[in-house]
């Protein structure tokens, strides 16, 4: 018991305040679910068009969203940086201040995403070329993806104006929102999806604008939803243009935006490596991706849930609280991360045979992968708390510039080097562990340390002369 006192102290899970109550696991847990419910509808949608035509549209839409997945990194900067200023203000009650951030966010954030979309379409050849449409095997269904192009760009426009809305929620702890309108809203779409599939039939040269719209009105609903219960719980905001907090903005936003392109460039470089090893180390590297997901994204999750709290305390000026908290977090966080990769150890193997039939050379190489993954998310877990715990004490610019200096060194270079060397998909996986686990590291040392106290305080006197 005294030991697990220790490690476990309740009074670190919990803020409480005027503007209501925030747990750790109470966001973290809804963020959890809702990013999983999200996923498991779209890899349903995926089933469903692989049983479509011939699967005809599973490569159009899979192209059309690779190339929306850099353009939601992009226009994510501005509710990304909105979350650490606007939980720092509650934390002061700066009510007037909370108004104003959030409109300045919905305003700035719609502006910039119309403008980057209208770059998206005008240069939407190179995109598609960029991401091998022009090939001969891809360009029966360039078409289509092109039709399907033109629809998701307008439903991302509208999904800022949901990001930031719900994002202002779970700060204001209502953290539930964001799980039920995103989940009604998807299964609405796959629902859909199916009837116009199966039970209709529609002929295959409408589908093109049928998914494409179905992925609109799924945004729509999305965001209808989100703005009513905004409208409910009676969250004000100022839609006046502050430039001052565009400015505070921004600055957070934009080297956490540099962060998020370059990890997911990273994550593309070493994809492309796996094409050059057998199949098998290819089927194996997709599937426990997918695997790991679920524990990546819990890590994530609780490390998001630990910011926002953190940027709470810390415009509260309890810096002792936020110290000891994001410590057990972090604690809290690897201990969970391990335990569920060793269970991935364990029913990996059954979970490839049922899931995708894989057979035993594929599963040979996942047990490598798996094995690996165990320090992979030990690395993660102490990267996720520390590094979104530091952004929230203003210390992004630092976190930013390790984060591309490690995956730089260990993720592209180890892993080209490993891969050269003949480690295969081993290398890769050690790459991962080197990356993570330097950068984790890292993270730590630097919170434990304490200057962002220093820094935090200096970002806050820059946040109020605007």
């Amino acid at each position: 018991m005294k030991f697990f006192s220790r490690f476990f102290n309740k009074k670190y899970m919990t803020v409480t305040d005027e503007n209501g109550k925030l747990n750790i696991f109470g966001l973290a847990i809804p963020l959890f679910l809702e990013s999983i419910g999200v996923h498991l509808v779209g890899v349903v949608q995926t089933m469903m068009s692989s049983h479509y035509a011939g699967g005809f549209f599973v490569i159009p839409t899979s192209v059309v969203t690779s190339v929306m997945t850099i353009y939601l990194a992009i226009i994510g900067m501005s509710y990304g940086g909105m979350s650490i200023i606007l939980s720092i203000c509650i934390g002061r009650n700066k009510s007037e201040d909370c108004k104003s951030i959030i409109g300045t966010t919905l305003i700035s954030g719609v502006i910039f995403a119309v403008l980057v979309g209208i770059l998206m379409l005008v240069f939407i050849e190179p995109l598609l070329a960029f991401m091998g449409a022009n090939s001969p095997e891809y360009l029966p269904y360039k078409e289509y993806a092109i039709t399907y192009y033109y629809y998701r760009v307008p439903a991302i426009i509208i999904s800022v104006i949901t990001s930031t809305l719900s994002t202002a929620l779970r700060c204001y702890g209502h953290t539930k929102v964001g799980l039920y309108c995103s989940l009604t809203a998807n299964v609405v779409n796959a629902v859909v999806t199916a009837l116009a599939m199966f039970v209709f039939c529609a002929p295959q040269e409408y589908m093109g604008h049928g998914l494409g719209a179905i992925s609109l009105f799924s945004a729509i609903l999305n965001a209808l939803l989100v703005f009513f219960y905004f409208k409910h719980r009676k969250i004000k905001t100022n839609m006046r243009f502050s430039r001052r907090w565009c400015k505070n903005i921004y600055k957070i936003g934009f080297p956490s935006m540099m962060s998020s392109i370059f990890y997911t460039l990273g994550q593309t470089i070493t994809a492309s490596l796996t094409l050059s090893l057998a199949p098998s180390a290819f089927l194996a590297k997709n599937y426990v991706g997918q695997l790991v997901y679920f524990v990546y994204i819990f890590g994530y999750s609780l490390g998001q849930a630990n910011a926002i709290i953190t940027g709470r305390v810390c415009g509260k000026g309890d810096f002792e609280f936020a110290d000891n908290m994001n410590k057990q977090n972090t604690r809290i966080t690897v201990a969970i991360d391990v335990a569920l990769s060793c269970l991935l150890v364990l029913v990996g193997p059954t979970l490839l045979r049922l899931m995708y039939n894989a057979d035993e050379s594929v599963i040979a190489y996942a047990q490598i992968a798996l094995l690996i993954d165990i320090i992979v998310e030990a690395g993660r877990g102490l990267s996720h708390v520390s590094q979104y715990a530091l952004n929230s004490a203003g210390d992004v610019r630092f976190t930013t510039a390790i984060m591309m200096t490690t995956c730089g060194i260990f993720t592209i270079c180890c892993g080209y080097l490993f891969t050269a060397l003949g480690f295969g998909l081993a290398g890769i996986w050690v790459s991962f562990a080197l990356d993570e686990m330097v950068r984790g590291i890292v993270f730590f040392i630097r919170w434990k340390k304490g200057g962002w106290k220093k820094r935090f305080a200096s970002s806050l006197e820059s946040m109020e002369k605007g």
